[in-house]
């Protein structure tokens, strides 16, 4: 399997800790179901607050979480 192929699963498997806190237009807020760490997507701009999404090109966890609703 290639490896961003991997990675992405990877990111499937982990939105999993992460839940949905806020929806609004396409801005979702995300938060740890155990640290409480939020991180806000904007499915608009396909952007996240980690930056993951924009600087590897891959769907971030948070993103996929989003995706998801």
């Amino acid at each position: 399997m290639p490896k961003p192929m991997k990675r992405l699963d990877r990111e499937i498997e982990l939105s999993l800790n992460w839940n949905l806190d806020y929806y609004f237009h396409k801005i979702l807020e995300v938060t740890h179901a155990l640290n409480g760490h939020k991180f806000v997507v904007n499915l608009h701009d396909n952007s996240c607050t980690c930056n993951l999404w924009g600087i590897v090109g891959i769907h971030c966890r948070h993103a996929v979480l989003a995706l998801q609703y």
